[in-house]
């Protein structure tokens, strides 16, 4: 009875190594290539204020600037290539340098692909949110993205050179509800590099 319990303990054992050695190498498979560039681009910020004369509740629109780094991440496995999820776990990013972050972690989309040129242009949506700071106030909220792109591919389908762009929107809200702000932009189409 021991010899028999010893042994399904040692083939229990052995599978456990052998799913993990499996795992390990299916992670290592997946390979994770980061695109990037500079970027800046106009964000029209609407909120809201009372008029001192009136008191009455009215917009207020201003024109900000965004100034920071896209990310995209792309996935270069043989058995799927396009967005994935980055280490921290965005599938694109707009990464501002006023501490701003806009986190697109869910992208479909569809493109084209002419075999003898390489080259395939797309269009995609994503949803996501932001973090960013209002007012020395932390606040979050939610973005989205309409996208387009274009890639040139090499025979084996793998990028060569990859260009992003859209228009992007969202929200967020402050602990104060009445200083919530309301964010639309158009990304320029950017030529990213590895």
């Amino acid at each position: 009875m021991k010899k028999e319990l010893f042994s399904y303990k040692a083939l229990i054992g052995l599978l456990s190594v052998a799913i993990l050695l499996t795992l390990t190498t299916f992670v290592q498979a997946q390979n994770i290539e980061k695109w990037t560039a500079t970027v800046s681009f106009t964000l029209k910020v609407t909120t809201n204020a009372i008029d001192t004369k009136t008191g009455n509740r009215r917009f207020v629109t201003s024109n900000e600037t965004f100034g920071g780094t896209i990310n995209l991440y792309w996935g270069s496995d043989p058995n799927y290539r396009g967005p994935v999820e980055g280490p921290d776990g965005c599938m694109a990013e707009l990464l501002g340098s006023d501490g701003t972050n806009i986190c697109f972690n869910d992208i479909i989309g569809t493109g084209t692909l002419t075999k003898k040129t390489g080259k395939g242009s797309s269009v995609f949506v994503g949803t996501g949110n932001i973090a960013t700071t209002v007012q020395e106030q932390e606040v979050t909220g939610i973005a989205y993205i309409n996208g387009k792109g274009s890639m040139v591919s090499d025979i084996s389908k793998n990028p060569i050179s990859i260009s992003f762009g859209g228009t992007v929107g969202g929200g967020y809200s402050s602990l104060d509800l009445t200083a919530n702000f309301v964010f639309s932009g158009t990304i320029p189409t950017t030529p990213l590099t590895k």
